[in-house]
């Protein structure tokens, strides 16, 4: 751009014509306003592309942090069980509580939100 700017003064200084002077500084004008524009489409889609990212590596986070658990639970499910007293058997049901998907469910339900 200033290289153009350079280039339309240089012409405008050594043209008579005063509509050819109107001109280019209506064209430099022009691709100044335009290169404006475009410098902030690219940033606002910059932005956009940065943001996407944000959220998908938060998805990813949580989706690891969801899978893990449900992989401990398939083992605790795989694994037979032989309760013997109470305090056993609430022992295991506290291990095995849902209580925890009640806190990836709001962890869902927040990033759900962020993304939106």
């Amino acid at each position: 751009m200033d290289r153009a700017k350079r280039n339309g003064m240089y012409i405008i200084e050594r043209t008579p014509n005063d509509s050819e002077k109107e001109q280019i500084t209506a064209t430099v004008d022009s691709l100044e306003a335009q290169l404006r524009q475009l410098r902030s489409w690219m940033e606002q889609t910059r932005q956009a592309v940065g943001d996407s990212l944000d959220s998908w590596h938060r998805f990813m986070t949580l989706y690891q942090t969801i899978m893990q658990w449900v992989e401990e639970k398939k083992e605790f499910l795989a694994t037979p069980l032989q309760l013997t007293s109470l305090a056993e058997a609430r022992a295991k049901s506290n291990e095995y509580s849902v209580s925890a998907c009640h806190k990836y469910t709001r962890q869902l339900m927040e990033l759900q939100i962020a993304i939106q």
